[in-house]
């Protein structure tokens, strides 16, 4: 089965809820391109950022359209108040 995972569910896991993030492992996991923008957007500096990028890295992105979808992605990362 697969799950798309929401913005919420990884404040847990990135706080270390090592339960959830076992949960949530078991189920497949996805996120789409609003759910990784939340997750840069919400993040509050360079380390952050760094840290949210390498915990969701594995997980497959679903694209609503993917040429817009990585554009959007690259625009966040480009006028992010923090750089990547």
């Amino acid at each position: 089965m697969a799950v798309l995972v929401d913005t919420n569910a990884f404040f847990p896991i990135f706080r270390g809820n090592t339960t959830l993030t076992h949960q949530v492992a078991q189920l497949g996991p996805y996120i789409n391109t609003v759910i990784w923008v939340e997750l840069i957007q919400g993040s509050k500096s360079n380390a952050d950022i760094k840290k949210s990028k390498r915990e969701i890295a594995p997980i497959p992105i679903i694209h609503f359209d993917h040429s817009i979808s990585t554009r959007a992605m690259q625009l966040i990362e480009q006028y992010s108040i923090f750089k990547f």
